[in-house]
């Protein structure tokens, strides 16, 4: 194993399957790559707003954020040398997980499920149903808990 991607969403959840992910990467001598998705606004996904509206400004600043985030988690992890490349992608975050796995040709995608169910799943989806689904790259799944 050479490369091992842990898509992260900026929550504590999410952030739940980098222990497993970083175990690997030690034992394997492996990259990780922590990807995190700037999902476009929920207008956008509608296709109510207009791609002229978006300010590009903002955009920049969202993602100097993220990767500022991701960096300090890459700090933590590079201490237990493990090699990590953070990465801020916009796009819907189930598209993006499955076609940066594929452009980057990685071996394995490590990533925490809440675990929702019932009328909440129904509502929001599940972006690791959606990457389990449309993914040919092997994927492991880490339970969150609350």
């Amino acid at each position: 194993m050479k490369t091992i991607l842990v898509p992260l969403d900026g929550s504590a959840l999410a952030r739940q399957a980098l222990p497993l992910a970083a175990e690997l990467a030690v034992s394997t001598h492996a990259e990780l790559i922590l990807l995190t998705v700037n999902a476009p606004p929920l207008g956008e996904a509608l296709e109510v707003i207009s791609p002229s509206q978006r300010s590009d400004e903002l955009l920049a600043a969202l993602r100097d954020q993220v990767l500022g985030e991701l960096g300090g988690l890459a700090d933590e992890l590079s201490q237990q040398q493990v090699p990590v490349t953070p990465v801020a992608v916009e796009g819907f975050p189930a598209e993006v997980i499955v076609d940066e796995a594929a452009r980057r040709r990685v071996d394995l995608i490590v990533m925490a499920t809440h675990g929702y169910g019932g009328i909440k799943r129904w509502a929001l989806g599940s972006v690791a149903d959606k990457v389990l689904h449309a993914t040919t790259t092997p994927l492991l799944l880490v339970r969150a808990h609350p």
